[in-house]
């Protein structure tokens, strides 16, 4: 008996794990179907400093455009980019902001696919002055997310927009 009691308990959680996975990142992929959402980067923390749990995601945003002005003509061109996702605890719509390739700006972004991404308490503390619009809270968090070489950016709550934001390093 007690053998069919541990065999039915490790079962239902692993059903209920299954059925997590299968539901991770959904509000995201509604809103942004065309994101490869990596589902394994599911991150929590409380970025929007409201005292419930959000879940972080990054994922591929495979046909980002953009228009550059080239010797007074418009060129027009596509880009795959780092799409940072988040799911909020309150059931907001969820958001996305994306991060390009340095490849494809020559300045700034990541080189690879985001390896290392850390949770740590909101600080508003930037290269010796304070990020604009930036309020820390008491349960605030924010990440920084790392792509393993030197591309990294700092991801946090934007108070004055109501949304997430991004610095790079």
């Amino acid at each position: 008996m007690f053998r069919i009691a541990c065999f039915l308990l490790i079962w239902s959680c692993a059903s209920l794990s299954a059925q997590d996975a299968s539901n991770a990142a959904e509000q995201l992929k509604k809103s942004y179907p065309k994101v490869q959402w990596n589902v394994a980067s599911a991150t929590s923390l409380d970025i929007d400093c409201d005292g419930r749990q959000d879940t972080f995601y990054w994922g591929i945003d495979p046909e980002v455009p953009h228009t550059y002005l080239i010797s007074g003509k418009k060129h027009n061109y596509v880009y795959r980019e780092v799409a940072l996702g988040f799911e909020f605890g309150s059931h907001a719509k969820p958001q996305k902001d994306n991060v390009p390739f340095i490849k494809n700006t020559g300045y700034y972004g990541f080189r690879t696919e985001p390896s290392k991404i850390e949770v740590q308490p909101l600080s508003c503390d930037w290269e010796g002055g304070t990020i604009p619009s930036c309020v820390k809270k008491e349960h605030c968090q924010s990440l920084w997310v790392r792509d393993g070489q030197d591309g990294e950016v700092f991801v946090f709550w934007d108070s004055e927009r109501k949304q997430v934001n991004w610095v790079r390093h």
